[in-house]
């Protein structure tokens, strides 16, 4: 009988088998990404079980990181491409797609802490998109290019700057707090200083330029 979804398994674990118990409950505690932890793993491991990689935490196999990344980055260019010619609409939709990507490339590891490192990616990825998105609306407009933001500009003048730094900063808190949330030892207070300040230069730049070019 043909599968109707070659790309859907369903995996039995023994859960008399100590191995298959742990593995089983690794899996189940990471949602999403699961799926890219397995394709990982398989890769990680050559044609009849042969180990290509060695599993060192400690090592890196930098050609490795470089596949998981461009592999990132080509499906959010997809779905970008996607949403951009449908003229998507949903802001939160579309800077959600930085999101993922730049959570995917965040926990690359796949060790104990990518949950917390996908997160801060995650909503560090949004917060890149709408700042972004937020310098570049006029030029868009007038050029008549894509920009979710002039949807919501559109529907409320008089809310646009309120919602803009309102998610702008409710999306760097959520980062912040995944951030706190994992043992930084090294330049803590250098990504602290990023993370509460750094990134809110742009912003405070593009506020400024615009009020001096008011009459």
């Amino acid at each position: 009988m043909e599968k109707k979804n070659e790309y859907v398994i369903t995996i039995g674990f023994n859960k008399k088998l100590e191995e298959h118990r742990k593995v089983a409950g690794i899996l189940n505690g990471m949602g999403r990404t699961k799926a890219q932890y397995i394709v990982n793993a398989v890769i990680a491991y050559g044609e009849e079980g042969r180990q290509k990689v060695p599993l060192n935490r400690n090592s890196v196999d930098y050609e490795q990181v470089k596949y998981f990344i461009q592999q990132a980055v080509e499906e959010y260019m997809k779905k970008l491409a996607v949403a951009e010619k449908a003229k998507e609409s949903n802001i939160d939709i579309v800077a959600g797609y930085t999101g993922e990507m730049l959570g995917q490339i965040f926990q690359w590891k796949q060790d104990e802490w990518s949950r917390d490192l996908e997160s801060m990616g995650f909503y560090m990825g949004k917060f890149i998109y709408l700042l972004d998105a937020y310098e570049d609306l006029k030029q868009d407009q007038k050029k008549g290019n894509y920009n979710p933001l002039a949807y919501v500009q559109m529907e409320s003048k008089e809310e646009y700057e309120t919602f803009c730094r309102s998610t702008l900063t409710c999306l760097m808190a959520e980062c912040a707090k995944s951030f706190e949330r994992m043992p930084i030892l090294q330049h803590a207070e250098i990504l602290r200083n990023i993370l509460y300040s750094g990134v809110w230069t742009k912003y405070e730049y593009l506020k400024l330029k615009e009020k001096k070019t008011k009459p």
